[in-house]
């Protein structure tokens, strides 16, 4: 089962910090790390604009590492330099910070879409198939075949079935 949780959570994640990625890049923010997991590094490479990819140890969970990003310690001073975090006006950083709960958001959009498109709606009839014998439903003498139009009850102890065909 924990093999089942990482096979599900790890595909959520990145696309989690690949929203973060995406928008730290369309505003010219440079991405130092994108990892998913923590810990020690097991696989990592390089891509043309320098960010380093990879799968750490322990995968539950990510980050994304711009450049310019406050650590413990720095000032922001020490960060402003061009492709900084610090530097993107406030509405861009909302936006990168908003960026993985966003794709969260569109990929919940897609499985949706694309479980109704591969296994249709889900849509119960209103067509009685069986009855239990001796049930509340053979007592009404209610038969195989009716449909249930729609429910009444009333303040008193009675229910009735409403309207049968």
């Amino acid at each position: 089962s924990i093999l089942a949780f990482l096979i599900i959570l790890t595909p959520i994640v990145f696309i989690h910090e690949l929203g973060h990625f995406i928008f730290a890049r369309l505003f010219g923010v440079e991405v130092e790390k994108f990892s998913i997991g923590f810990g020690p590094v097991l696989f990592f490479f390089h891509d043309k604009n320098k960010t380093k990819w990879q799968i750490a140890a322990i995968p539950i969970g990510g980050f994304v590492k711009m450049k310019g990003e406050l650590s413990v310690g720095e000032s922001i001073s020490s960060n402003c330099e061009i492709g900084s975090f610090q530097l993107a006006n406030p509405f861009q950083r909302l936006l990168i910070v908003f960026g993985g709960p966003l794709f969260n958001f569109l990929l919940t959009i897609v499985l949706i879409a694309g479980i109704y498109l591969f296994f249709g709606k889900v849509e119960i009839s209103n067509t009685i198939n069986d009855i239990v014998e001796n049930s509340p439903a053979d007592t009404a003498g209610i038969i195989p075949g009716y449909k249930i139009i729609s429910i009444h009850s009333t303040t008193q102890q009675q229910h009735s079935m409403g309207t049968m065909s």
